[in-house]
C-alpha cells in the first residue's frame, strides 16, 4: 500500500460505510479480518468491479482490457492470471 499506508501506519477505519448503502468504488481501500488467521488484518485495494475482467499479463493490470494505472505498486508482477483465461491472450 505504501505510498498510501506504511508498515505500521495506524488507521481510522469507518466500519458502517458500505453497509448503510454505499457501495465499493475502484481505489477505495477496504480493511478485513484474515478468514483463517486471528488477529491478522488485512488492508487491501479495490481495482475491479463485479462483473469486470481482470488479467495480469506481463506484469500489468487489465480491466475489461484496458491496463490500469498503479503508481502504488513497487515491482511488477512476474505472473499470469485472468478471470476469464482469454483475456490472456487479447492483444
Amino acid at each position: 500500500m505504501v505510498p498510501t499506508v506504511a508498515d505500521r501506519q495506524m488507521l481510522l477505519v469507518n466500519r458502517l460505510s458500505y453497509t448503510r448503502g454505499g457501495t465499493p468504488q475502484r481505489g477505495d481501500l477496504v480493511v478485513f479480518e484474515a478468514p483463517l488467521r486471528t488477529r491478522a488484518i488485512y488492508v487491501k485495494r479495490i481495482i475491479a468491479l463485479p462483473g469486470d475482467t481482470v488479467a495480469i499479463r506481463q506484469g500489468i493490470v487489465s480491466i475489461n482490457g484496458q491496463p490500469i494505472d498503479e503508481p502504488y505498486i513497487n515491482a511488477r508482477t512476474t505472473y499470469q492470471w485472468a478471470t476469464d483465461r482469454r483475456a490472456l491472450y487479447q492483444r
